[in-house]
C-alpha cells in the first residue's frame, strides 16, 4: 500500500546532486524558525533527500544545480511497506515533480 502527499520545499542545496543508476538524489536543507518560551529565536535545518527519476529533470539537475545553490522543490511523499521474513518494512521517499532554481550560491567560473 503507498501513499502520496504534496509538499513545496524551499531550500538549500548541500552537496553535489549524486547520480544513483538512472536517478539523481539532492540533498535539501529546508530551514525553519520560531520564538521560544523567552522569546528568543530559534532555528533548525531539516535535511531531505530528494529522488529525481530519469528524464529532463534527472539531466538538468546536475548540470545546473550545485551545492550551495537556492531551490524550490516541488514533490510528492511516496510511503511503501512491504514485508520480509515476517517483518513489516516502511519506507518513505520524496520524490521530485519539478525544481526551480532561485539562486546561485555564488558565481562559477564557467558563467
Amino acid at each position: 500500500m503507498g501513499t502520496s502527499g504534496q509538499l513545496l520545499l524551499p531550500g538549500n542545496v548541500g552537496r553535489e546532486p549524486r547520480q544513483v543508476g538512472k536517478t539523481v538524489k539532492l540533498s535539501v536543507a529546508t530551514n525553519r524558525s520560531w520564538l521560544d518560551d523567552e522569546g528568543q529565536r530559534k532555528s533548525v535545518s531539516d535535511w531531505m533527500t530528494v529522488t529525481f527519476f530519469e528524464g529532463k529533470m534527472a539531466d538538468f539537475v546536475p548540470r545546473q544545480i550545485h551545492k550551495g545553490d537556492k531551490v524550490l522543490v516541488q514533490a510528492r511523499v511516496s510511503e511503501s511497506m512491504h514485508q520480509k521474513g515476517g517483518v513489516i518494512h516502511s519506507t518513505t521517499e520524496v520524490i521530485a515533480e519539478g525544481i526551480d532554481l532561485c539562486a546561485h550560491a555564488s558565481p562559477r567560473p564557467d558563467q
